[in-house]
């Protein structure tokens, strides 16, 4: 594998579409033949921006009074803003350019949210403010798409039967409900349309059940091999190499200072890891707001990322208050201090 750009895999897709169980299956799979993975899950609740987004998933934001559009707007800016603390990280640390890069959702899922604004805002129900709020999305992640090359593989899991039962019973947010589902079946398709070649979608559920691990795998590696021709690997010459950009890396990188109670991020992992969505969200915005009200520093390391987060805040100053709302006002601050540093 070259070294000369970023080679990445983007998984999308709907819930309960083994669209996790895809991407984990392909990064072991890459492992064993000898391919260096970094991989990395959006979004990273378990920071101050992440849980920020997470509170507002969880309770709105009435009390702001911002207009439902532009809510939908702050929304997508804050997620935005999110990948820029994984962004941060990679265009910190070139070796990951050595790595193929496996993407458990991306800028892409913003489909989702635009979803919930067709479903719950009256004013986002027609297709030319649709494909404005599609514009204003790939604007806000430009910098992601283009470092990245995220338009160049980008598989779509979904099923053949389009059920959207909360099987697992969990604790639902505002995004989680067959509606919102059923639309963001229709904004992943424009924003295919709009990737073009680079865009594939991969069934992983027949009507009759769920397709083997094997065969998805398949499917996903000749769509890469398509997109990226062969892949160096060194099948049973090398250890195992696996990275991972979540919320260790980017406390690491961006936070100085903060006090966390002992043993919560190892909890969050652990969730994390045995994919137990409401310890994870919990613990997450615990984490999140601490970090936010004890950190004595937030810093960005790249200036590109710093520059595309502070045009995002200046093109979405709402953004400002939400966070307030959420975390603390000090942080609000620290946070306006580390986008307008030099």
């Amino acid at each position: 594998m070259t070294n000369s750009s970023y080679r990445t895999v983007v998984c999308e897709g709907g819930d309960q579409v083994g669209k996790a169980d895809a991407i984990l299956t392909f990064s072991e799979k890459m492992m064993t033949m000898g391919v260096p993975v970094t991989y990395a899950s959006f979004p990273i609740y378990a920071t101050p921006i992440g849980a920020s987004i997470r509170l507002f998933l969880r309770s709105g934001i009435n009390e702001l009074n911002i207009p439902k559009l532009e809510e939908l707007k702050v929304k997508m800016a804050l997620y935005a803003l999110n990948r820029l603390e994984f962004m941060d990280v990679l265009l910190s640390h070139p070796f990951y350019k050595k790595t193929l890069i496996l993407l458990d959702r991306s800028p892409y899922s913003n489909a989702v949210t635009i979803a919930y604004g067709l479903a719950n805002t009256e004013e986002a129900k027609d297709i030319k403010t649709i494909n404005e709020l599609i514009d204003f999305a790939l604007k806000l992640e430009k910098l992601m798409i283009k470092k990245m090359k995220l338009d160049n593989c980008v598989v779509q899991m979904v099923s053949e039967d389009r059920s959207w039962d909360n099987v697992r019973n969990e604790t639902a947010d505002i995004n989680e409900n067959k509606e919102v589902q059923k639309a963001s079946d229709q904004i992943y398709e424009m924003y295919a349309q709009r990737v073009g070649e680079g865009w594939k979608q991969i069934v992983t559920k027949k009507i009759e059940g769920w397709r083997s691990r094997e065969d998805i795998f398949k499917d996903i590696n000749q769509f890469l091999i398509n997109r990226n021709g062969e892949l160096e690997s060194k099948e049973g010459k090398m250890m195992k190499i696996r990275y991972e950009i979540g919320i260790e890396e980017i406390l690491t990188n961006m936070y100085k200072g903060y006090i966390l109670p002992e043993g919560l991020v190892t909890k969050h992992l652990m969730a994390l890891r045995s994919n137990d969505k409401d310890i994870m969200h919990d613990t997450a915005c615990v984490i999140g707001v601490e970090v936010g009200k004890t950190c004595k520093l937030m810093k960005f390391k790249n200036k590109v990322v710093r520059e595309s987060a502070k045009k995002i805040v200046e093109e979405n100053p709402a953004i400002i208050n939400v966070i307030q709302h959420f975390i603390n006002k000090e942080f609000a601050d620290r946070f306006v201090k580390a986008i307008n540093e030099h």
